[in-house]
């Protein structure tokens, strides 16, 4: 108010005594000034909006042309931003609540407010229309940079659980402007069932006020069935006095590629180059789980170390890549050994390792060891060659032979040696009294 001292006003009465005495409560002060325009109906309000826009508009709900909420209906539409003020003898909390519903900034009820009454409404309804209008343009600059960025933008009335959506928003998951409602299940019903409560968990830390805004990645269903995982980021702009959420504001980004990407390197960092096979870290990771289990549940479980017998020959004869052909055979047809359960795993050159889950007896990790040298026995197909080889297998068992990842690798890795110095090309169980690393 301070910048401007003459505060135009527009005042929409028919009635000649109640404009008179409006008039009267504003001309006397000084800062600011009033500068009073007088409209009879609301055709000639128009006509006045027209000309020139004032500060402010008084509008009586009852003219020769209007009535009631359609009154206010077409004031604000007539008006714009413009900050309104409805002055009427109809004296009723109900109707004062709708009335601001529909768009006014103030509802006075004639004969019971005075001069600084009124200039005091007129003050903050003019405020308000001014910060509301910094907020819808700080919310226009900031949702245009969104949708350039390519990003889908989302409004949400948390209490109403209407939800604008952005035209890209929809297209990101495969939908047109006027396939989803603006309804907050057209968002929950898409997002994976498996993320959703991880979802409702973050944006209900955000609602508490523990986080400073949302974030969360989920995965969404789009239209032809395919799941896209999406970087959903928001935060509540309006809060009630009591500190509920009411309005929020937020966007989605489309990160599927850099997830793809992300699971690209996680398997590569967790799996052999050569064979696919996992490597020794991944190896080490399942069997603490299945320790864990194993402990918890009292059962049991093998290790298993294999080594080739007459790989390298193979190798330094004919080749790396005729060696590189004949281990992708070999942890094929070790996996067609095992469970899907279970885990083959390549730890070395020619040196591989095998967990088997839940054994019930010593002699089934024996029967699958003997598989797997069985299997390896056949000869192999590699380059039009027909090639041979045989392995040695070394088992411990848990909790027979060891009850850490450390002692049951250094006992399976024993009764390996032993089993190489027995001939090769045979299985052998760990047996403390023979395979025992001697002492200093």
């Amino acid at each position: 108010m301070s910048r401007n001292p003459v505060c135009r006003v527009l005042l929409v009465e028919d009635d000649a005594g109640d404009a008179s005495l409006v008039r009267q409560m504003l001309r006397g002060n000084v800062r600011p000034s009033f500068e009073i325009a007088l409209a009879g109906t609301l055709a000639e309000m128009r006509q006045r909006l027209a000309e020139a826009m004032p500060d402010v508009l008084l509008l009586d709900l009852s003219l020769p042309d209007s009535q009631g909420l359609e009154t206010i209906h077409a004031g604000r539409q007539a008006a714009g931003a413009l900050p309104l003020i409805v002055l009427t003898g109809y004296d009723d909390t109900d109707f004062a609540l709708r009335s601001l519903d529909a768009g006014a900034q103030d509802y006075l009820v004639k004969g019971a407010f005075n001069a600084d009454g009124l200039i005091r409404a007129i003050r903050y309804a003019i405020g308000r229309a001014r910060l509301e209008q910094r907020v819808h343009d700080a919310e226009e600059r900031w949702r245009f940079a969104l949708e350039g960025s390519g990003d889908g933008v989302w409004d949400w009335d948390v209490q109403s659980g209407e939800v604008q959506f952005s035209r890209r928003w929809k297209e990101m998951i495969g939908y047109s402007d006027d396939e989803i409602e603006d309804r907050l299940e057209e968002w929950e019903k898409r997002v994976h069932p498996n993320d959703l409560p991880r979802v409702k968990a973050d944006l209900q830390a955000h609602f508490d006020g523990k986080t400073a805004t949302y974030t969360n990645e989920h995965r969404m269903c789009c239209k032809n069935g395919e799941w896209r995982w999406i970087l959903d980021r928001g935060k509540v702009v309006r809060r009630a006095t009591d500190g509920k959420p009411l309005r929020m504001i937020g966007m989605h980004t489309d990160i599927t590629e850099r997830k793809h990407i992300e699971e690209r390197i996680r398997h590569m960092a967790q799996h052999d180059a050569l064979t696919d096979l996992p490597n020794r870290a991944l190896f080490s990771d399942r069997l603490q789980q299945a320790l864990a289990v194993a402990k918890r549940d009292q059962l049991r479980l093998a290790v298993l170390y294999l080594d080739l017998d007459k790989f390298k020959p193979i190798n330094d004869t004919l080749g790396h890549d005729i060696g590189d052909l004949l281990l992708k055979e070999v942890a094929q047809r070790m996996q067609a050994c095992v469970r899907e359960s279970d885990t083959v795993a390549r730890i070395g050159g020619d040196e591989f390792v095998v967990l088997l889950r839940n054994v019930e007896e010593p002699a089934d990790a024996v029967r699958v060891a003997e598989k797997i040298r069985f299997a390896l026995n056949q000869p192999f197909d590699i380059g039009g060659r027909q090639l041979s080889i045989s392995s040695s297998t070394g088992i411990a068992i848990y909790p027979d032979h060891g009850s850490d990842e450390i002692e049951l690798s250094k006992n399976a890795d024993m009764a390996m040696y032993t089993a190489k110095q027995s001939g090769r090309d045979n299985v052998k169980l760990f047996v403390p009294e023979r395979d025992a690393a001697p002492g200093c």
